[in-house]
């Protein structure tokens, strides 16, 4: 990763028009195995605002430094859709709440500074870490607390939209009228992250081959037959939706701690495929990618809480708790969880992966095909234990 003192300095005084003198200093910067899909650095500057002294402590993300790779990856639309959840969507959310004076409204987003378009797209952010905020392991399955936690913020967020376009449904369509990064990218079933999903369930198949019945092994891997039609069938789904965060894997969450450890505050990071599409998505990509063995035996519980708090928080906001009744919500996620049961066969190698092992995200795809996935797991062990959870649960619940 490289890091230009000159190119940042540049970057934070278009943010902050207010200070003179900037100094940056350099604390830390994202790296490999961390997921993120750009460079991430972490300073700390100082300047004059007037006669007084201001400093921040920052996170600043940018596009990779690489030509190839802005040619031939879809990174500035990537970063765009990120800019619009922050200079648009979540102002919107904000605005909706604060008119109707909510005591505890969905606020789980770092701050944001500012955004830069040009050779380079850049976002800049507080740095939560400094505020006492931090990343759960991603070898380890979330404990329920945590879990409960970021189902009641997806919830609380996931309300927001119906509420919005229940009271302002002009201003809602207005918002959404292109919020759309799959059209972005483009709908073509050729898309190679589809091939690389086939790729990922057939590898999972061929790991758990001993470790689970063979029945449960087939429909497993019926899986693969059946992801393009399941993506074309999403693509053009116009059932119940919200405006989701899309990236629902642990790294994309950071927790505040009370003295006890307990965590009681989630916030929510990258944005950057947030589109809108059903909560199922958001919530089965969480459930399928945090959560423990155990907390998979209790699913029913899980999305009752999800359910519960959803419809809480609608009312709250001044909408029927009728707008998503929860017949509706067991129905569509009997229907769309294969999206979070699908992906989990990459995001669990992501996961258990050593940081030397862990793929480049960002890397662009070499001959049609996304190659960043194709890595060994060392830890074959660890891998199997958190597959044969999910494979598990989803033939039991007769999700697959």
């Amino acid at each position: 990763m490289n890091y230009n003192e000159r190119e940042i300095k540049a970057w934070l005084e278009s943010c902050f028009k207010n200070l003179t003198q900037i100094v940056v200093t350099l604390v830390g910067h994202s790296e490999k195995g961390d997921g993120y899909m750009g460079d991430i650095f972490f300073v700390h500057i100082h300047g004059k605002n007037g006669g007084t002294t201001e400093s921040y402590d920052l996170a600043v993300k940018s596009s990779k430094d690489s030509d190839i790779l802005r040619e031939f990856s879809p990174m500035k639309v990537f970063f765009n859709n990120e800019k619009y959840f922050y200079e648009s969507v979540f102002p919107n959310f904000v605005q909706f709440q604060t008119n109707r004076g909510l005591k505890n409204p969905f606020k789980g987003v770092p701050k944001c500074y500012g955004t830069l378009s040009g050779v380079k797209d850049v976002l800049v952010f507080e740095n939560l870490t400094k505020s006492g905020y931090c990343l759960w392991d991603r070898k380890k399955p979330m404990t329920r607390d945590h879990v409960e936690l970021v189902i009641l913020d997806y919830a609380k967020f996931h309300a927001v939209s119906v509420a919005l376009k229940d009271q302002e449904p002009q201003n809602f369509e207005k918002l959404v009228k292109h919020y759309d990064i799959f059209n972005d990218l483009g709908r073509d079933n050729k898309n190679p992250m589809l091939e690389t999903l086939q790729n990922a369930v057939e590898e999972m198949h061929d790991l758990l081959q001993n470790d689970l019945d063979q029945l449960v092994l087939q429909k497993w891997r019926n899986l693969k037959n059946s992801i393009q039609t399941f993506f074309r069938e999403m693509l053009s789904y116009e059932g119940f939706k919200v405006i989701t965060h899309g990236d629902c894997w642990n790294n994309n969450f950071l927790f505040f701690y009370d003295e006890n450890d307990n965590p009681i505050k989630v916030s929510i990071i990258d944005w950057q495929i947030s589109r809108l599409a059903s909560p199922i998505l958001d919530l089965s990509h969480f459930i399928f990618s945090c959560t423990s063995e155990n907390d998979l035996d209790d699913l029913t519980k899980i999305l009752e809480h999800y359910h519960k708090c959803f419809t809480s928080f609608l009312t709250q906001l001044g909408s029927s708790d009728s707008l998503y009744p929860r017949n509706q919500f067991f129905d569509d996620w009997a229907n769309l969880s294969k999206f979070g049961i699908m992906f989990s066969s990459i995001v669990m190698k992501v996961c258990t992966a050593e940081k030397e092992e862990a793929p480049d995200l960002a890397k662009p795809p070499e001959n049609g095909q996304f190659t960043a996935f194709q890595f060994e797991v060392a830890n074959k062990k660890l891998l199997k234990q958190r597959m044969r959870a999910i494979v598990s649960c989803a033939a039991k619940n007769k999700l697959i």
